[in-house]
């Protein structure tokens, strides 16, 4: 079958170790990839990532805790809140479970002509 091309960007909060629930932790990932149908339910995928975080610091004097983008491509530290990106990569098997509208291809009948019946005579 034909490739298909996917696009996903979520937002995730993040809870990590000093980071409870409430406290600025934001991951922002941007995929890309391209899938290959390997029947009629399965998919094989590869892509790329862009990752996108935004942390607060979590103490008087400005230190960031999150553990998440320690290796960080670019990386800018305001204020109160620092934003940095990766790159990053995908793949897997991707389970297709129902069909999409072109998944189906209804075959429609063509009409049949009109017709004359034919009249039975019977002769004796």
């Amino acid at each position: 079958g034909p490739l298909s091309i996917s696009l996903e960007v979520t937002v995730n909060d993040v809870v990590e170790q000093g980071l409870g629930p409430g406290e600025l932790n934001m991951l922002i990932p941007a995929r890309m990839s391209l899938g290959l149908p390997i029947g009629q339910h399965l998919e094989v995928f590869a892509g790329v990532a862009h990752n996108l975080h935004i942390t607060q610091p979590q103490n008087s004097i400005g230190e960031f805790h999150s553990e998440l983008g320690q290796n960080a491509l670019w990386r800018h530290d305001g204020n109160n809140t620092r934003v940095q990106g990766w790159l990053g990569y995908q793949g897997g098997i991707r389970f297709i479970l129902g069909g999409g509208a072109d998944a189906k291809e209804e075959k429609e009948e063509a009409p049949k002509p009109a017709g004359r019946k034919a009249k039975s005579e019977k002769k004796s």
